[in-house]
């Protein structure tokens, strides 16, 4: 196995159902970033009902099938394993966390 690419996605603004990403690496002239690609990120209540149906009936269960689901596409199309910069899970999960927690608030007994 080789170098673990380091990279950076960068979020554009969410949109109530999507939210598009930036791919983008180290590998530009002097170590600049470059843009690699883009991925879109759905969330809309049909694909929270979708997530649900397959048994991800928490917020921490959706969030995690959201970072694998981002991991397993950008290693397939950078065909790599691949670090992201220290934050970046947390503050792309985030962004993706304040879209879709309104769909899993329950009223608790």
């Amino acid at each position: 196995m080789g170098d673990v690419k380091q990279i950076r996605l960068v979020a554009d603004q969410p949109f109530y159902n999507n939210m598009d990403v930036t791919i983008c690496d180290f590998g530009g002239k002097d170590g600049a970033l470059r843009k690699r690609g883009k991925i879109t990120v759905d969330y809309s209540s049909y694909d929270i009902r979708q997530l649900k149906a397959k048994g991800h009936t928490t917020l921490e269960s959706a969030l995690e099938y959201y970072r694998k689901w981002i991991y397993d596409t950008v290693r397939y199309f950078l065909l790599t394993e691949f670090e992201l910069e220290e934050g970046g899970w947390e503050h792309l999960l985030g962004l993706i966390k304040a879209q879709i927690e309104k769909y899993y608030e329950e009223v608790q007994p």
